[in-house]
């Protein structure tokens, strides 16, 4: 995932400079992708606490682990390796690590 910019008063930066509790929150309001800003607003709904969710985020943002909506509904299966972040709406959002 790349890493978005936000306005800060020191001019354009990466979305990373804020810390964890605040980091969806900056991302959502960056110049990231939509494909991106729906993910992470799936995230926001599958773990509300603010400093969990941006500590998730990070570890996207680093490369380390991507996230995954998956819809059982529609046939489909959380993938090997990958730990559950909890449930969104039909599905549940899977943090899969990126080896």
């Amino acid at each position: 995932m790349k890493i978005p910019r936000i306005n800060t008063t020191k001019g354009k930066q990466p979305v990373t400079v804020v810390p964890d509790n605040v980091l969806v929150e900056g991302f959502l309001n960056s110049d990231a992708p939509a494909e991106y800003i729906d993910v992470v607003r799936l995230l926001e709904y599958a773990e509300p606490d603010a400093e969990k969710n941006g500590a998730i985020l990070r570890q996207c943002l680093e490369g380390k682990a991507r996230l995954l909506p998956v819809y059982p509904g529609v046939g489909e299966k959380e993938p090997t390796g990958a730990k559950l972040v909890g449930s969104i709406m039909d599905g549940g959002l899977y943090l899969v690590p990126i080896r």
